[in-house]
């Protein structure tokens, strides 16, 4: 870390980790397919600033990984997702946070993070079910996205504080993740904005009570239609090849009221 002054600050780091398979990878893995460990080599470099008002932070990363444990889209027997090594693959990108305090009783503040997740070679291998003796057949895929990496991810808060009543919008967007390895659009998730508002409101105190809070959040208060995860899988049958996607939709708009009373 270097400071340039108390309110700006630089930094810059390196690392390497090592991380071993989880029992779940192994009992889910036959024998001739026991995962090994990943290594992940890490360089991050940074600026902070406070400007009163205003503070910014930026972020830059770069994860490139030896062996790194991806999801595969697909799911065991008892629903829960399978991880498979790949020899090669990183993930680089910026991240930025900042806030501004407009009026005492007036802010903002969000963050947002660009980046590239990728395989440079990925193998995917289908079951084929038009042959008399049980193969899997094998597609070569390069450059891909890594599953469930969404290229940008953004999120923002707006409050309105005065006199014991605030007010906050939070959104949340995240752009296109793929279930699996092959970066196709037919198997993805669709970018979603989810927008929710949170209404709070102090009585201050009673007798033998310190504070009564009131509260009201109303989550997806947009109602969207939107599915924050899911899986897939394929095989050959019929001279074609066949995928199968399932989704987890999302609530629609609900409610969550609460009191809170301090004493």
């Amino acid at each position: 870390v270097y400071r340039l002054n108390d309110e700006h600050r630089l930094y810059a780091s390196y690392s390497i980790g090592n991380k071993e398979p989880t029992r779940r990878d192994y009992t889910r893995a036959t024998p001739g397919s026991r995962p090994q460990h990943e290594t992940l080599f890490n360089v991050e470099a940074g600026y902070r600033g406070d400007f009163g008002r205003f503070y910014l932070g930026l972020n830059y990363y770069l994860m490139r990984y030896d062996n790194q444990l991806i999801l595969t889209g697909e799911i065991n027997d008892v629903g829960a997702y399978i991880r498979t090594n790949v020899s090669e693959s990183y993930r680089t990108g910026i991240e930025a946070e900042g806030g501004v305090m407009f009026t005492d009783w007036l802010q903002w503040s969000g963050n947002a993070t660009l980046s590239r997740n990728k395989i440079p070679e990925y193998t995917e291998y289908l079951d084929n079910y038009d042959v008399a003796v049980f193969r899997q057949d094998e597609i070569i895929h390069r450059d891909v996205d890594i599953a469930f990496s969404p290229s940008f991810i953004g999120a923002s808060i707006l409050r309105v504080a005065r006199r014991g009543f605030s007010a906050e919008l939070q959104s949340k967007y995240v752009s296109r993740q793929y279930l699996d390895n092959t970066q196709s659009a037919s198997r993805s998730l669709d970018p979603y904005l989810v927008n929710d508002v949170l209404l709070g409101y102090s009585l201050g105190a009673l007798t033998h009570v310190r504070d009564i809070r009131l509260s009201l959040q109303v989550n997806n208060v947009l109602n969207n239609l939107y599915e924050s995860n899911g899986y897939t899988f394929g095989y050959i049958a019929g001279d074609e090849t066949q995928y199968f996607n399932y989704y987890y939709p999302q609530a629609g708009r609900h409610y969550m009221l609460q009191l809170v009373v301090g004493f």
